[in-house]
């Protein structure tokens, strides 16, 4: 039976005029999907359209399940550096045993940075999946090829979209604690705001 996109969903990361006051990016060396391997996940401060409130108290996940979605995102970066390339996805987490797993990363699109030496670009994606029972949805970002001394920085963002809930009559799953986890060799911080020395760390 087909569920209606029929609930809208606007998000947003607040601009940052002075972009070393963005979310660093590290660089991540190969092997893909190894500890050297790093993404970060963008933690959204601003509710344009919410209407179940999802985004309260959070920052990292921008849909409960289950649901179907119909999703674009966009990341404004600032980098000062030439070349480079990164990827762009989405993510599910669930709490299993009292942790918070990574369970399966959707398809990411690539990105190359334009040659210029400071400049800003944007990565933009629509996505249209499934999202099961008891699962999160998270945007992230992984960055390659640039220096570590001179990273890129996520300084502004939204997500935009519509979604539709099967009629079965299931709420939403309580909030995450925000307990640290690690997935992938990276430090995930569940639902809680990123701290200056979270994005340091990151």
């Amino acid at each position: 039976m087909a569920v209606d996109l029929n609930t809208y969903l606007s998000l947003g990361l607040s601009y940052k005029d002075d972009p070393t006051t963005g979310i660093k990016l590290p660089t991540s060396h190969m092997p893909w999907g190894s500890a050297s391997h790093k993404r970060v996940t963008i933690g959204w401060d601003t509710k344009y359209s919410d209407p179940e409130d999802q985004l309260a108290g959070a920052g990292w996940t921008i849909l409960y399940g289950p649901c179907h979605y119909d999703m674009t995102v966009a990341a404004r970066l600032w980098f000062g550096t030439q070349g480079g390339s990164g990827h762009i996805g989405f993510w599910h987490a669930e709490v299993i045993n009292g942790v918070d797993t990574r369970i399966a990363t959707q398809e990411v699109t690539e990105w190359i940075v334009a040659p210029q030496e400071t400049s800003h670009t944007h990565i933009v994606h629509n996505w249209k999946g499934w999202l099961p029972a008891n699962q999160r949805l998270r945007v992230e970002l992984d960055m390659w090829n640039v220096p570590d001394a001179n990273p890129m920085r996520i300084v502004g963002g939204t997500v935009r979209g519509f979604y539709g809930r099967p009629d079965t009559g299931s709420t939403l799953p309580p909030p995450e604690s925000g307990m640290w986890t690690t997935a992938t060799g990276v430090k995930q911080l569940g639902d809680r705001r990123p701290t200056r020395a979270d994005v340091r760390d990151n």
